[in-house]
């Protein structure tokens, strides 16, 4: 068990009272809503083969065995692994060639995702980090997108995957930064309806799928002020600082090779200025802020990056 794991397990089981308000704001709302529906097709499947009511199908998983429904969540965190390598390949086929995975760049990109170390390691937990690192490649193919589709369909997709994003948890807002970036570096004016309409569109999408931060404002308010307090003073003291994820959860994950590599090419991405690159570039160092601000450190946080 991941010490995570027993909070997918009881809170999406607590929404089956009625009550969809999770009344905890550690994470927000949108991966306890996905496991909830997850759960309940398992409740259907048992219901309509054999004799089972809803309180004793609870009632197992809570004080029995809960197990089983935990190994559930953990396959979703298997399909968006898989979901994840696809991504990246997507997105390595479209800084290189502009094929898409079934480039050299994207196969790849796809297999140094499907063995980097710290992904492999995350994959079969159901946590939110994996899910949240699926979306937030999804957002960075959708940013790369709009250099060279401008349409408002466009933005409001984007908009929409930014949003998910947050709504896994809080940090995948920082993927914004993306959509910005296309933008901004398209040549196109700040004021722009299309940039708005994204930016409304991410707004709409977390409120719908994490309800209760506004619904229950005062308890989201109390917990996540609680999160970030957490997050400013580190575990038992211990101060790693906002370098410690450039040197150990981005080296551990592909090794010093490929890691020196990798600095490299920010570097030349710097130079040569290709906007699809620097769109990806943006979006890292915004991601990298979003979880390096304060002292509190797991290697599983740099896992979003890893795609880009």
């Amino acid at each position: 068990w991941h010490p995570d794991e027993s909070f997918m397990v009881i809170y999406p089981l607590n929404l089956f009272s009625g009550d969809l308000n999770p009344h905890v704001f550690s994470y927000p709302s949108f991966h306890y809503y996905e496991l909830g529906l997850l759960y309940g097709v398992d409740f259907l499947q048992q219901y309509l083969t054999g004799d089972v009511d809803l309180f004793d199908w609870i009632a197992n998983w809570y004080f029995v065995d809960s197990v089983p429904i935990r190994d559930l969540g953990r396959w979703l965190g298997v399909v968006y692994a898989v979901g994840t390598v696809a991504l990246a390949g997507v997105l390595g086929g479209r800084l290189g060639s502009g094929r898409g995975i079934t480039s050299a760049a994207g196969l790849l990109a796809a297999a140094l995702m499907a063995v980097n170390v710290v992904h492999v390691r995350q994959s079969p937990l159901a946590t939110v980090d994996t899910p949240l690192t699926f979306w937030f490649a999804a957002a960075a193919v959708a940013s790369v997108r709009l250099l060279s589709a401008d349409r408002r369909r466009d933005y409001l997709l984007a908009g929409v995957l930014v949003g998910i994003t947050a709504a896994t948890k809080y940090p995948g807002v920082a993927c914004c930064v993306g959509v910005v970036a296309a933008h901004l570096i398209s040549g196109r004016h700040f004021l722009d309806p299309r940039l708005w309409l994204a930016g409304a569109s991410t707004c709409l999408t977390f409120a719908l799928l994490s309800p209760y931060v506004l619904l229950d404002f005062a308890t989201f308010s109390d917990h996540f002020l609680s999160q970030v307090a957490h997050a400013e003073s580190g575990r038992f003291g211990t101060e790693a600082g906002p370098l410690f994820h450039l040197g150990n959860g981005l080296r551990h994950g592909v090794g010093w090779p490929a890691w020196v590599l990798w600095l490299a090419t920010c570097g030349w991405v710097v130079v040569r200025r290709k906007p699809a690159h620097l769109v990806v570039l943006a979006m890292t160092v915004g991601g990298y802020a979003a979880v390096s601000w304060g002292d509190l450190v797991f290697l599983r946080y740099v896992l979003s990056l890893l795609p880009l």
